[in-house]
C-alpha cells in the first residue's frame, strides 16, 4: 500500500512540475513542428514509424534538457523564483534527476528501435547536452557573458536536426544544411527574444539580454537573426519547389516577427516575434509540398 501511495505521489509531483515548467501541450506542438518539418525536408514521404519514434525521442530530449537546466540554475532560481515548486521543495532535484535518467534511458531504447544510425546521432546529442549541463567547464565565466552563453548552447538545435535526419533513412542533400541553419538561427532568435524587456519590465535578480546589452542593441541582434532565418528558410522552400502556401506562411512569419520587434513593443511582443517566426517557418516547410 505504501509503495502504491508513493507512486501516486510521485506521479502527482511529476504532473505539477510539468504543468509549471514543461507544459506538455506546448512542447508537443513545438516538437511536432520541428520533427515533422525535418522529415518533410529530408525525405518528403517520411515513414510513420520513424516519425513517431523519433518525435518521442526529441520530446524526451527537450524534457531532460529542462531538468538539466533546473540543476544548473537551482541556487539562482531559489532566490529569483521562490514560488516555483522546486524552490518550495514540492519537487526536489533528486526526484527530477530520477525523471531525467528515466527519460534518457527511454531515449536510448527508442533510438535503437529506429536503428544504429539514429542511436549514434542521439548519443552525440546526449553528449552535447551533458557538456551544456556542466557549461563546458567554464561555469561562472560563461554565465557572465550571456550572448556567448547563448551561442555556445545553440548547437543542441543542430544536433536534434541531425538526429531527425538520421531517422529519415535518406542520403544527405544540400537543402538539409539550409534546414539545419534555419532552425538553429531561428531558435537563437527565440532565445534572445524571450529574455528581451523594456527597461521598466526588468526584474531584479532575473537575467535578461537587455539588462546587459541594452534594448536597441538586442533588438538589432534579434532582427538580424530573423532576417538570416528568412534567407535560409527561403532556400529550403525554393529547393522543395514550395507551393504558395509555404511561401505565404513564410511571408506572414517574416512580416509579423519584424513588426513585433519595433522598439515600441513589450517583452511579450518581443518574445512573440521569436516564437512566431520559429513556429511558422517550420510550418511553412510542412505545407510546402501541398
Amino acid at each position: 500500500m505504501n509503495i502504491v501511495k508513493q507512486e501516486e505521489n510521485s506521479l502527482q509531483r511529476a504532473i505539477l512540475y510539468c504543468n509549471e515548467r514543461f507544459p506538455p501541450v506546448s512542447y508537443t506542438i513545438l516538437v511536432g513542428l520541428f520533427f515533422w518539418s525535418a522529415m518533410i525536408v529530408y525525405s518528403l514521404k517520411p515513414s510513420l514509424k520513424e516519425a513517431w519514434l523519433g518525435g518521442i525521442v526529441m520530446w524526451l530530449v527537450f524534457f531532460h534538457l529542462r531538468i538539466f537546466d533546473e540543476h544548473k540554475d537551482y541556487h539562482q532560481d531559489r532566490w529569483s523564483h521562490p514560488a516555483r515548486y522546486l524552490s518550495r521543495g514540492v519537487v526536489t532535484l533528486a526526484f527530477l534527476g530520477r525523471l531525467g535518467l528515466g527519460a534518457i534511458a527511454l531515449e536510448a531504447m527508442l533510438s535503437l528501435m529506429i536503428g544504429w544510425k539514429a542511436f549514434f546521432f542521439w548519443l552525440g546529442t546526449l553528449c552535447f547536452s551533458l557538456l551544456m549541463r556542466w557549461e563546458f567547464g567554464l561555469g561562472q565565466w560563461l554565465e557572465e557573458r550571456m550572448l556567448l552563453y547563448a551561442i555556445t548552447h545553440n548547437p543542441i538545435v543542430a544536433c536534434l536536426a541531425l538526429f531527425a535526419w538520421s531517422c529519415s533513412g535518406e542520403a544527405w542533400q544540400p537543402r538539409n544544411l539550409w534546414y539545419v541553419l534555419t532552425v538553429s538561427i531561428a531558435s537563437f532568435g527565440f532565445e534572445i527574444a524571450r529574455k528581451t524587456n523594456r527597461p521598466e519590465e526588468e526584474i531584479e535578480g532575473v537575467d535578461s539580454y537587455t539588462s546587459v546589452y541594452g534594448l536597441k542593441k538586442v533588438l538589432w541582434i534579434l532582427r538580424i537573426a530573423i532576417v538570416l532565418s528568412i534567407g535560409t528558410a527561403s532556400a529550403v522552400l525554393f529547393s522543395l519547389n514550395s507551393s504558395i502556401w509555404g511561401w505565404g506562411l513564410l511571408g506572414l512569419a517574416s512580416l509579423l516577427s519584424l513588426y513585433l520587434t519595433l522598439p515600441s513593443g513589450t517583452a511579450k511582443k518581443f518574445e512573440g516575434a521569436g516564437l512566431l517566426f520559429l513556429l511558422l517557418a517550420m510550418l511553412s516547410m510542412i505545407v510546402a509540398p501541398w
